[in-house]
């Protein structure tokens, strides 16, 4: 999101102000499940041996948790002058563009459950450059955010119909009788769609100007990336646990073919 420095003062402070109850319930939402999964994430995350995987994960997680927390010590912090005000909110503004900058990342974690169910299939892999060419082109320019957006919902319904078609295949395959593939096909499905939404939302709430609601539906994106990707990670390490449910035969081969996801 590219903030508009040039835009009248009055016109920040108002989308602020009338989208503040709602960044501070997101925030919350964003500590809450944190807190919630923090137990988890010390077993199956902390305690497992490096990887790139691991790693995604804790930049996903920590960033976006270290950037909520930065943009409510803004709040908390907001001058009472109008001048100050609007360059704090601007200020904030800046920071949120980051944010989304760090989504990617969310993103790559999204990715790669495709791309490891799609048996690491390089043509899947090239779909992160959408991603990147979203998000650069949403930093590039306002007048292109309907652009950037419009790129990151068709990214998102590529990866939701790559994992339909896939969960169809081992469906056949396996006649749904394994519980690791309805975790990785429930969470993966779900967690895209319900990402998919949320973007198709903003994308709406930007196309008909409601700019005040646009401001929610954005904080509501910051939240609901990290949140869905970190819970699909946490999901698919805990699962993988289960030893009493491991599979065997073609489906354990291709459970193998998942790696450290």
């Amino acid at each position: 999101m590219s903030a508009n420095l040039n835009a009248p003062l009055f016109i920040d402070v108002a989308y602020f102000n009338y989208a503040m109850p709602a960044i501070v319930s997101l925030s919350v939402i964003l500590f809450y499940d944190h807190a919630l999964t923090i137990e988890d994430e010390v077993r199956l995350v902390w305690l497992a041996p490096w990887s790139k995987p691991k790693a995604l994960f804790l930049f996903v997680r920590y960033s976006m948790f270290l950037g909520a927390i930065t943009l409510w010590v803004l709040i908390a912090t907001l001058p009472s002058g109008i001048e100050d005000l609007v360059y704090a909110i601007r200020v904030y503004l800046g920071v949120l563009s980051s944010l989304f900058m760090f989504i990617i990342g969310a993103d790559a974690l999204f990715l790669l459950r495709v791309y490891a169910i799609w048996n690491q299939n390089r043509n899947v892999a090239y779909l992160f450059s959408v991603a990147v060419l979203a998000q650069a082109v949403m930093q590039a320019a306002k007048a292109l955010l309907f652009v950037g957006w419009g790129a990151q919902v068709l990214f998102d319904t590529i990866l939701f119909v790559l994992i339909l078609v896939k969960a169809a295949h081992h469906r056949i395959l396996d006649g749904g009788g394994s519980p690791l593939l309805y975790v990785y096909y429930r969470d993966g499905a779900g967690y895209c769609l319900a990402l998919l939404l949320v973007r198709v939302l903003v994308l709406v709430e930007y196309a008909i100007g409601d700019m005040a609601l646009y401001m929610i539906s954005i904080h509501v994106f910051i939240v609901a990336a990290p949140v869905l990707a970190t819970r699909m990670f946490l999901n698919l390490r805990e699962v993988r646990e289960c030893e009493s449910l491991a599979p065997t035969g073609e489906i354990a081969h291709i459970l193998d073919s998942y790696g450290d996801l």
